[in-house]
């Protein structure tokens, strides 16, 4: 094995007015709305993907362009009783049962802009409303756009970011394949749109996860009247207070106080269109509530939240607006939520001939027969900086701009693997996650399975109390792979062989980022070809970590095996997959590493996980 890396880590370690308001408005402006919109020639594209920025082809760089705030599954009172909200009764309980990530912000015209190409607000300085001093368009949320086009603006981001899409439309996920976008009052074939089960991609909230975060994500009652506050000129733009020194329009996103969870102007500035059809509330107890399917009664779709023009009244939390999905407004935007961090793929249970004879395979012989008999979410890609970041608040990677290690051109930082993180730095991470995400967690140390009673992470050799973390039989949390479940990944999850040389083909630079190939530094995620199961890097990039204790292979068959129970015999946990700083033997499918203990950090080591 050629230690490249390793050599160069030493020498570097060395170195209330709701749905009638808005109608109302739009009757009262539309004359002046019409005069705007063409002034400002609206731009929208005809969804061929040629003429809005939004194919992809841009030059626009991926990464993080949403910044989202975590919501937690849990259960909250939906509605009022409050005279107030009258189209907000009768109150009834809703479940949400999985945690989602809501945008911190509206979406601002300067996102919206970067993504499809043009920007159709009518809240500009160019249209002769500039915004308040101190402020600045592309801060200001966007507005004047459809619910269609929001479904639209959420696939296309998707995409730019590596996620797969929410919404299918007529069998496909790709936008381009859509055709115009619907601009007047509903479209029977856009209305027609699916969410695609299993998905990773940006979304609109549903109305119960929007009112479910305005409310602060709280279990019980008393909830503020509007959204983080029970004085509006706290956290609301509305009619009364968001005009000054002769402006008058939306508002810079994030000038008001933020609610319990961090997120901003969810009461006022723009309406935000959720996914639903409209209906009428009943008393009735709901779980994962998504409104009417197939071909409504009502032709409205939902929006939440009041505007910088409406009465008080309609900024309130539970308050409920709505029109048809076609319809535009100076005072109509969104905000999008993503539903988990880690894009999985599906492994299904199955028997495969684990280890190698050939004589390249030095140290995985002898093969040997293994059986999974159950199957499992494996993450689609390494664990990258910027999802590592978001869990735990910082970023240990050496392979960063901030160290003087930019990315490859055309890649970005945030999409690079995590390294520099120890086996126990992963087991915290996937406990944390797990809790985030309202799973419940895989890892028990002394008992607990809460990671602030584990103390801090070893960093200096190994700890006993840290080698003897246990698995929670049935729980659902992430989890790093055992070996096994690994290799069977790797290898497509095939019963028989012949299998590939490396995950996916029997040529490495298909597939893998090792020496001779990386530019000596990790690469973005996913830029290579996947296996025959949809996974990335599974070959090279950075080695990952697996569950097992080190253990020599043996010739006997084994079902799930999880390895050693202990480090008795060997104090190093597996690694696999090779690296960006290693030889091209290494990225192999049946190539083992077992040379570093659980308490190493190195520029060659990260992760990816898996749920059962």
């Amino acid at each position: 094995m050629k230690y490249y890396a390793l050599k160069i880590q030493i020498i570097l370690t060395l170195a209330a007015l709701s749905f009638f308001a808005i109608i109302f408005t739009a009757c009262m402006l539309g004359d002046d709305i019409d005069t705007l919109r063409d002034k400002a020639g609206r731009g929208r594209g005809d969804g061929d993907g040629n003429d809005n920025g939004g194919d992809g082809n841009d030059g626009w760089a991926v990464g993080s362009l949403i910044e989202s705030v975590w919501v937690p599954a849990g259960s909250f009172t939906m509605g009022s009783d409050d005279l107030e909200d009258w189209d907000a009764r009768p109150t009834h309980q809703v479940t949400l049962t999985k945690g989602f990530w809501m945008g911190k912000y509206q979406v601002t015209q300067e996102q919206y802009e970067a993504v499809m190409g043009y920007n159709p607000s009518l809240n500009t300085t160019d249209n002769g409303n500039p915004p308040a001093p101190g402020e600045t368009d592309n801060r200001r949320p966007v507005e004047n756009v459809n619910w269609y086009e929001a479904i639209l603006f959420c696939n296309k981001l998707s995409i730019k970011e590596g996620l797969s899409p929410a919404y299918s439309k007529n069998g496909s996920t790709n936008p381009d394949d859509w055709g115009p976008v619907a601009d007047w009052i509903y479209d029977s074939t856009w209305d027609e749109i699916q969410i695609v089960e299993g998905s990773a991609g940006y979304r609109l909230p549903t109305e119960a996860q929007w009112e479910y975060a305005a409310k602060g994500a709280k279990n019980t009652e008393p909830y503020f009247i509007f959204s983080g506050s029970d004085n509006a000129d706290e956290v609301a733009w509305y009619g009364y207070n968001s005009g000054s020194n002769g402006h008058d329009g939306t508002r810079e996103v994030g000038k008001k106080q933020a609610n319990e969870l961090g997120i901003y102007d969810m009461s006022g500035n723009v309406w935000e269109w959720c996914w639903n059809w409209w209906e009428p509330y009943t008393s009735d107890e709901k779980i994962d509530p998504v409104g009417p399917l197939g071909n409504p009664s009502s032709t409205s779709r939902y929006f939440r939240g009041g505007s910088w023009l409406d009465l008080i009244g309609s900024v309130r939390s539970a308050g409920r607006g709505g029109n048809d999905p076609g319809h535009q407004h100076s005072s109509l935007g969104f905000r999008v939520i993503r539903p988990y961090m880690i894009e999985m793929v599906w492994v299904p249970a199955g028997s495969f001939t684990m280890g190698s004879n050939d004589p390249n395979d030095y140290n995985a012989q002898p093969a040997h027969q293994v059986n999974l008999t159950k199957g499992f979410w494996m993450g689609k890609y390494q664990v990258t900086q910027e999802q590592y970041e978001d869990v735990m608040g910082h970023n240990p990677s050496y392979f960063t701009t901030a160290n003087g290690q930019p990315p490859a051109s055309g890649e970005n930082d945030r999409r690079r693997p995590v390294e520099q993180v120890s086996w126990y730095d992963v087991i915290l991470f996937c406990n944390k996650l797990s809790i985030m995400e309202g799973l419940s967690p895989a890892y028990r140390i002394n008992g607990s399975t809460n990671p602030n009673d584990w103390g801090n992470v070893p960093d200096w050799y190994m700890d006993s109390v840290w080698d003897a973390v246990q698995i929670v039989e049935g729980s659902m949390g992430y989890r790093l792979p055992t070996e096994a479940q690994w290799e069977y990944a790797a290898k497509g999850a095939k019963s028989t062989g012949p299998y590939f040389i490396y995950s996916g083909s029997n040529y490495a630079d298909d597939v893998a980022w090792y020496w001779e190939n990386s530019g000596g530094q990790t690469r973005e995620v996913g830029k290579k070809a996947p296996n025959e199961l949809g996974i990335y890097d599974m070959s090279g990039n950075v080695w990952e970590w697996c569950w097992n204790w080190w253990e020599e292979y043996t010739s006997s068959a084994k079902t799930d095996p999880m390895g050693p129970l202990d480090a008795s015999s060997w104090s190093f946990r597996v690694l696999r997959g090779g690296g960006w700083g290693y030889s091209v033997e290494d990225a192999r499918s049946a190539i083992r590493g077992g040379w570093y203990g659980p308490n190493d950090r190195y520029f060659s080591i990260g992760f990816r996980v898996l749920r059962p």
